[in-house]
């Protein structure tokens, strides 16, 4: 804190400089440290803001965590090749530092050593590095990066923040690259995976907005979410382009990019994950190969522009779970190869007009085609497995006029307001298979406005053994006719 002291020269007699012996002398402007000296303890020169020249004598074997952190006016220092040890943050937040000669022998970067070093714009990491510690570089100002060989982890944070950063040269020692290691690099434009990587961690190139292409070879085996969020890129796994991330031990999607226009997903899925595209209103198509089981909650809710959606022959889907693809507002039209449609999965598809049902189908969940006011036609495959259409499953479909249920041999259950508010709903036929139309709550008619023609695949007599209860019609106009003759 001697804030008038502006030069000292440590004489020979001196083998170490104690724990911040000069720290927050603000005036000192040059220091001289002579070959007695062997050891620079912590924060001996922390926060010497007008510091702007060290000469260091190669009797120095370490540097102590943040010896000079925070000496802004520090711009360039030569390091002897005696030192083998350099602190955490010994050099953090050295905004002026434009160049560091980094000593041959050192064995590893440790945490934050040049964290904040905005002016450092390119450093050259001796090969007998063998680790690079959590935050090294974040917030620096490097413009490229070339890792030596023998390092095998990219640590988290390592490279954080660094907006200057275009170019990184990974060596193929490496096998793992952390969380974070180069989240909001956004001037970054390559970068190539090494054979040899297991593993990139969630949020690891996140916000890299330039970041064009990138490829991730076969022997990676796990890429965390939010990996390439913000990218853009185009994503190659395995020769295969896909754009979102991926869990190669469980076959799930994960966030990994936020992809534009049309997207054909890699047939090595089996199940698209949790809110995968949420709000991503640039994809506007989307392929699903075969291969995929299930998708999640949310995966593609709120995708405004996504007007194609395209499952492949011969497809294995189970379920789509609720509100997958709601508020889908350019979809037009779908053929759905699924067993189970949960709740709200197409609800506010407002630009829907024709979904086709394959025989796959089994159930139609609560508010499945809620509020898809465009909805003029429903089809269901010949052999038909449908056994349950749920509360409200197609409620609000104004423009719906028709539906014919002949080829759902199997359907047993119509539940409560199914479709209620359908304006135009004039027609629609029930196979003698139902035995439940809606329940105490109320019918399935419930504020349409015309006459409704509903015709019974069965007698009079199956009809009254339906359970339904006492205002099934909801008060709504509806005429019962039958396809078999009273017996």
């Amino acid at each position: 804190g001697c804030t008038g002291l502006t030069s000292i020269m440590i004489p020979d007699s001196v083998t170490s400089i104690g724990y911040g012996a000069f720290s927050g002398c603000t005036g000192l402007t040059s220091i001289m440290i002579l070959n007695s000296v062997t050891s620079i303890e912590g924060w001996v020169f922390r926060d010497c803001s007008g510091l702007t020249s060290i000469l260091i004598y190669n009797s120095v074997t370490s540097i102590g965590n943040e010896a000079f952190d925070g000496c802004k006016g520090l711009t360039d220092i030569s390091i002897p090749d005696s030192v083998i040890s350099i602190g955490e943050r010994a050099f953090a937040l050295c905004t002026g530092l434009t160049g560091i000669i980094l000593p041959s022998k050192l064995e590893s970067i440790a945490d934050s050593l040049f964290s904040g070093c905005t002016s450092l714009g390119n450093i050259t990491i001796p090969s007998s590095v063998t680790a690079i510690g959590t935050c090294a570089f974040s917030q620096s100002g490097l413009m490229s990066i070339t890792i030596p060989d023998g390092i095998e982890t990219i640590d988290s944070s390592v490279f954080s923040n660094c907006v200057s950063l275009k170019t990184v040269s990974l060596p193929t020692s490496v096998t793992t690259i952390e969380s974070w290691a180069f989240y909001g690099c956004t001037s970054l434009e390559s970068v190539t995976i090494p054979n040899g990587v297991t593993s990139i961690g969630w949020s690891a190139f996140y916000k890299c907005h330039n970041l064009a292409s990138i490829t991730i070879p076969a022997s990676v085996t796990s890429i965390g979410s939010d990996a390439f969020n913000y990218c853009n890129p185009a994503v190659f796994v395995n020769d295969s382009e896909v754009s979102v991330g991926y869990d190669f031990s469980k076959g799930v999607y994960k966030t990994l990019g936020s992809p534009k226009g049309d997207l054909k997903i890699s047939s090595i899925y089996s199940s698209i994950g949790f809110n995968v595209f949420t709000n991503n209103t640039d994809l506007t198509g989307i392929t699903i190969p075969a291969s995929v089981k299930n998708i999640a909650s949310k995966a593609f809710m709120g995708c405004t522009e996504l007007a194609s959606v395209v499952f492949e022959e011969g497809a294995q889907l189970n379920d789509i779970h609720e509100d997958a693809f709601n508020g889908c507002s350019k979809l037009t039209s779908i053929t759905i190869p699924a067993t189970t449609i949960e709740s709200r999965v197409f609800s506010n598809c407002t630009s829907l007009t024709s979904v086709t049902f394959s025989a796959s189908v089994k159930y139609i969940g609560s508010y499945a085609f809620n509020s898809c006011s465009s909805l003029e036609s429903v089809t269901f495959a010949e052999g038909s497995k449908l056994y349950s259409i749920g509360s409200y499953a197609f409620e609000g479909c104004a423009k719906l006029a028709t539906v014919n249920l002949e080829k759902c041999s199997a359907l047993t259950k119509i539940f409560d307001y199914a479709f209620s508010v359908c304006d135009k709903l004039s027609g629609i036929t029930i196979p003698a298979s139902v035995t439940t139309i809606g329940n105490k709550e109320g019918g399935i008619f419930r504020y349409c406005p015309k006459p409704i023609t509903l015709t019974y695949l069965g007698t009079a007599e199956q009809w009254n053994k339906v359970d339904k209860v006492a205002k099934w019609d909801d008060d709504a106009s509806v005429t019962v006719v039958y396809n078999l003759p009273l017996f």
